[in-house]
């Protein structure tokens, strides 16, 4: 929008330098003796008109002028509402996220104890506390697993990296062939041989 301003604003600088122009070409000094006499009798109008079709294309880029201005300032406010929009979106994302692993292991373990060959077959009541003692403790324990990730990937991203360099100072001791090239390997077997030797 504010490129679509800037070029009528343009346009309107382009077509008020026309009308001076036109007024100057248009002027009586600028024509020779004999038309001199009849430029002046409709030069008047004439240059009534173009002073008023001038005002109207100076009000309207003034217009344009501010329009343009409030438009540059509605920019950091329409990024901002941009990123409210986001933050919104992405609340109820997670908002349906929590639910879904809330509900993952009640649906999963209603599923699998109403099968009718199930583990219990008809008993209602055995059935409905083993549901209980299962399912309770299960929902309790992915849905803090999946809260802690969410609220904490920075610290979960740490713990990554302590394990990772744990794993590879283990592999650096206990699997040499992965970190040296075979040649390297031998050539230290051979000097420890060698050392052993003497």
């Amino acid at each position: 929008m504010i490129d679509e301003l800037g070029r009528l604003h343009q346009v309107i600088d382009w077509q008020r330098a026309v009308l001076r122009s036109l007024r100057i070409v248009l002027a009586p000094d600028t024509h020779m003796a004999p038309l001199k006499d009849m430029r002046a009798k409709t030069f008047g109008v004439e240059s009534f008109i173009i002073k008023d079709t001038d005002e109207w294309l100076h009000e309207q880029q003034e217009v344009i002028a501010s329009s343009l201005q409030a438009s540059t300032q509605l920019i950091p406010l329409i990024n901002e509402l941009t990123e409210i929009a986001k933050d919104d979106h992405n609340r109820a994302i997670f908002v349906f996220t929590v639910v879904t692993v809330i509900f993952l292991p009640l649906g999963f373990l209603a599923a699998y104890l109403s099968m009718s060959d199930g583990p219990f077959g008809d008993n209602w009541n055995e059935t409905q506390s083993l549901f209980w003692q299962i399912a309770a403790p299960l929902t309790v324990g992915i849905g803090s697993f999946c809260l802690a990730m969410a609220w904490q990937e920075s610290q979960v991203q740490n713990a990554r990296g302590w394990v990772s360099k744990r794993i590879e100072r283990w592999r650096a001791q206990y699997l040499p062939f992965t970190y040296k090239t075979r040649r390297e390997a031998l050539k230290e077997n051979d000097s420890m041989e060698d050392a052993d030797d003497d």
